[in-house]
């Protein structure tokens, strides 16, 4: 297994690397990545989501990660109990949405009811990246996207999650988790006046 580890540090410092991200990519592939992210070790899972969120760093390779499955292939990154996995998980989705001005991998893989379920059980470190993450969906340039990305994000009873979150709890939120969840909430007033 360390091996294996540092041969994905590795790989991760070859991914700064614009001109390699492509390479990494289609040398791994799918079947590659599947392989590492359902490793029994949550350090190689965690590992394998940092390389393919630096490869997703690049626009151009976007498209590609989707077309050879390695982006559905991530999804249950984003369901793990480690949080650095899940974290690495989310900037993976990141990098991929903020490339998504029609909305369509939004909509066809469900990104945004993913996102609400994962409040339930989520950490305050997932919580406020999650928010983050949605206010970017929720607030793109194309009028289209984001209006539907809306109207998702209150379909799936976006605002009782998040209102949820806001309620009295203990541990206390931190002062970044509320700012990112009424920034959430702030975006969609813009537009909806709800």
């Amino acid at each position: 297994m360390a091996n294996q580890e540092y041969s994905l540090r590795v790989l991760i410092n070859c991914a700064l690397n614009e001109k390699h991200r492509t390479t990494l990519l289609e040398k791994i592939g799918k079947q590659g990545f599947e392989t590492l992210f359902h490793s029994s070790s949550d350090v190689v899972q965690m590992l394998s989501a940092w390389l393919l969120s630096h490869i997703t760093l690049d626009e151009s390779i976007c498209p590609k990660v989707v077309e050879y499955g390695v982006f559905e292939a991530s999804f249950p990154l984003l369901y793990s109990e480690n949080v650095d996995v899940q974290e690495k998980g989310l900037w993976i989705c990141n990098n991929i949405l903020q490339n998504d001005d029609s909305g369509h991998i939004t909509a066809k893989f469900e990104i945004i009811d993913k996102f609400i379920k994962l409040f339930d059980s989520a950490s305050q470190k997932i919580v406020k990246i999650l928010a983050q993450v949605l206010e970017s969906l929720l607030h793109k340039d194309s009028c289209r996207s984001y209006l539907k990305n809306q109207e998702t994000f209150l379909a799936c009873n976006g605002i009782t999650a998040i209102a949820e979150i806001l309620a009295p709890a203990f541990p206390p939120l931190e002062l970044e988790v509320l700012i990112a969840a009424v920034d959430l909430l702030s975006c969609l007033t813009l537009y909806n006046g709800r």
